[in-house]
């Protein structure tokens, strides 16, 4: 808009001192000025018109890749900047697979033991097999631990979630699987919902990224990842404990 005033006002300005000899050779100069001015600020307006426009077209296809994805919410702290209530609620099928999981299994034990008194519900866990030397040996360099400090973290929580089964009330089923390879993610299914976090290799504790997601392209992925591990005639993964 502003280029159009300028080369309007150019045109009336070069137009009034061509009446003037004397003032014509300046009005050519100052018209010749003002045009390239005028014409520079269209430029830069419509430069930056499609730049907006690209980043509104970016965004949006961005938008439409994530909710491909499935991708609902992404936080920074895995343990602390997630809602899970929301996702223990009335969830009947709960898959979960980590390293040992003690201090997410400390934060929801109260969840988990409602959940456990839900009729009709079932719980999955898959755990690193602690009997696997070459697994063990991984995570326990990549966590920071000995050997036998691992082992014992991975066996706790299975002795934790079979003794589930024993509580007042327990209805759902519960199963517990060890897999022999180390976990490159942690995951957790609620039904049609889910929480991934990554893992750090620093080997001090700190805090890790998180992504929630519903049914998409990312919730296939890690659904057919949990179905090789523990599904079929040839699961990679082996069966400890199976509630009645």
């Amino acid at each position: 808009m502003l280029g159009a005033i300028i080369l309007l006002y150019s045109v009336e300005k070069i137009a009034w001192f061509n009446t003037h000899p004397t003032w014509q050779k300046i009005a050519d100069e100052i018209g010749a000025i003002v045009f390239v001015t005028g014409l520079i600020s269209i430029l830069w307006e419509l430069r930056a018109r499609r730049a907006l426009v690209d980043e509104i077209f970016a965004a949006a296809k961005l938008s439409e890749r994530l909710r491909q994805a499935g991708v609902t919410d992404a936080t920074a702290d895995f343990l602390t900047d997630l809602d899970w209530q929301p996702f223990f609620d009335g969830a009947k099928e709960v898959d979960v697979f980590f390293a040992y999981g003690g201090g997410w299994r400390g934060l929801h034990v109260e969840q988990l033991r409602t959940l456990n008194k839900r009729a009709g519900a079932r719980l999955r866990i898959i755990l690193p097999d602690p009997t696997s030397k070459d697994t063990v040996t991984e995570l326990a360099r990549r966590f920071g631990y000995s050997e036998a400090e691992l082992v014992g973290k991975i066996n706790d929580s299975i002795k934790a979630f079979r003794d589930f089964v024993s509580e007042p009330g327990a209805k759902a089923t519960i199963e517990v699987w060890v897999l022999p390879k180390s976990p490159l993610y942690s995951f957790y299914r609620f039904d049609d919902r889910a929480i991934f976090a990554l893992y750090q290799h620093k080997g001090i504790r700190v805090t890790v990224p998180a992504f929630t997601i519903r049914r998409g392209s990312l919730f296939a992925f890690f659904e057919s990842e949990l179905d090789v591990m523990i599904s079929g005639n040839n699961p990679t993964a082996r069966i400890v404990f199976k509630s009645p």
